[in-house]
């Protein structure tokens, strides 16, 4: 595939510590939203989001608590992260922090299958995300992030993507292969997340250079068991599939035939 890029940006104070780790982690495939309704359009609520890296999957969710620890602006909230990286699980408590404006600050630090997250976010005193951002081992990778309200339930999804490069330069016996995480959101109708994978081939480097760092996002409509997908910049022009329960699968290709595969997901939060 072709590049695209999908991320929210942001700077954020948050000081986490550890609650708990591997094994301790919410139910996550709940049939009701999390979030209550004192907190639909307010800073303090429930988030919940996805991260991808060609080689890295996971979801979190984080929630800031709608009664402040202080009464002036400037006061903090109770926040916890719950995070789940390649089946590994952990949750870190914090404090966010209340602005001038109303808007709500949070970081997080902690380490999870062998490697470090950042995680940076603001979001406006209405809810909206302001700015994301998520970092492992100081490098950022993809994340989408949505505010779930107290009517509709936010529901976190894992997949990879694969397929073939189709080019008659390479010759009989090699391949082009795209391989990756495909990662995303569904709420009600409505779906939105993000890719992140890789090219490998079996051709010599002298003849064929990969593509590492394949990066994009996307939108979808669902309706009945039918996902049509639109994606971002240079991403596939035809990407479509099929919702069964909490599992799916599809389809996706370039116009001109330059390359074509198969996605595929599960619920995990």
């Amino acid at each position: 595939m072709k590049k695209l890029v999908l991320l929210l940006l942001i700077p954020l104070l948050f000081f986490a510590c550890d609650m708990s780790s591997d094994g301790d982690k919410e139910t996550p495939l709940t049939a009701t939203p999390d979030a209550q309704t004192e907190d639909d359009d307010k800073a303090t609520g429930v988030y919940k989001g996805v991260i991808a890296d060609s080689d890295t999957s996971g979801t979190y969710k984080i929630e800031i608590d709608s009664t402040p620890l202080g009464r002036s602006v400037g006061d903090s909230y109770k926040a916890t992260l719950y995070m789940e990286v390649d089946g590994t699980t952990i949750s870190k408590e914090g404090t966010a922090t209340e602005q001038s404006d109303g808007s709500l600050k949070v970081t997080f630090s902690l380490t999870i299958v062998g490697s470090v997250f950042d995680f940076d976010l603001t979001v406006s005193s209405s809810g909206d995300i302001s700015s994301v951002s998520v970092k492992m081992d100081g490098e950022e990778i993809g994340t989408t992030v949505k505010k779930e309200s107290s009517t509709t339930l936010l529901e976190a999804w894992e997949g990879t993507y694969e397929g073939n490069v189709h080019n008659s330069s390479i010759p009989d016996g090699y391949y082009v292969k795209n391989t990756g995480t495909w990662n995303f959101l569904i709420e009600g109708n409505k779906l939105e997340g993000l890719y992140s994978g890789k090219e490998t081939t079996n051709m010599p480097a002298e003849y064929y250079t990969p593509d590492l760092s394949q990066k994009g996002n996307y939108t979808g409509l669902i309706i009945g068991d039918s996902i049509t997908l639109e994606m971002a910049d240079d991403g596939p022009e035809i990407c479509s599939g099929q919702k069964t329960g909490d599992s799916v699968n599809g389809t996706w290709s370039f116009d001109d035939g330059s390359s074509d595969g198969s996605w595929k997901g599960t619920r995990s939060r």
